[in-house]
């Protein structure tokens, strides 16, 4: 179920709901198991803002850029690689897209890592 949500996330699809479906089959000792799904609409980024005291950040290769579809998953990893946070500051239900904000923590003062 997870790589489920996973798959559609990937794609934009990030209000998708998967609902899982049994079928008892008792003359044949079997359960069908059938996932329903409702996708929604696929969401686009619109914007995205980087939050940085450190202007090299604004030099990173983002995973996305506007106009692709967001896919939270990309956006995680990145974020394990480069120390960041991200979320989205908002979201757009009726044209399906999402402002992306981008943060990375300020680093410690040299005074301030000497105490």
């Amino acid at each position: 179920m997870e790589n489920l949500t996973s798959l559609y996330d990937s794609k934009g699809f990030i209000d998708q709901v998967p609902e899982p479906v049994t079928d008892i089959i008792n003359s044949e000792s079997r359960i069908d198991l059938i996932f329903r799904i409702d996708e929604g609409e696929p969401y686009r980024i619109a914007n995205i803002l980087i939050r940085s005291e450190d202007s090299s950040h604004k030099e990173l290769q983002l995973p996305q850029s506007k106009g692709a579809f967001y896919s939270p998953d990309l956006w995680s990893r990145f974020c394990d690689h480069a120390k960041c946070k991200t979320e989205i500051s908002f979201r757009n239900t009726v044209l399906s897209t999402v402002d992306i904000v981008v943060s990375f923590p300020a680093c410690p003062s040299p005074e301030s890592s000497a105490l």
